[in-house]
């Protein structure tokens, strides 16, 4: 019985063991520079930024129109020299069209194929 156990003991430690080896491989980073992503999906309004999200509001809660989306930047987050500006978004379409939302200043509103979203500003510390 004492043979039993200590064999099951050391078979349970082998394991343990190789568990703990694999996530220390899997929570390894090997991303590079070239492999940078955004954090979020946004657009830049005001030289405010405003988190894209798929909260559908209707479009009674939409008020004037501030703009469109001039410049979709997804592809240059590795462009060290990047300057983001007004009306850039990493995940709206050029032409997107952007409204002030009459219910909250904090929000903004984005078309996306007759349907409209909202966007809410980030702050940063």
């Amino acid at each position: 019985m004492k043979h039993f156990l200590l064999f099951l003991m050391c078979v349970l430690m082998t394991f343990s063991l190789f568990g703990c080896s694999s996530q220390r491989n899997h929570s390894f980073s090997t991303a590079t520079l070239e492999e940078k992503s955004w954090a979020y999906e946004f657009v830049i309004v005001n030289n405010t930024t405003y988190e894209v999200t798929n909260k559908k509001v209707d479009e009674a809660s939409k008020g004037d129109k501030i703009g469109e989306v001039k410049r979709n930047i997804v592809d240059y987050d590795v462009n060290e020299n990047l300057t983001e500006m007004d009306f850039d978004s990493n995940s709206l379409n050029i032409g997107t069209q952007l409204y002030y939302f009459i219910e909250d200043e904090a929000r903004i509103l984005f078309e996306k194929e007759g349907e409209f979203f909202v966007a809410v500003k980030r702050y940063h510390n």
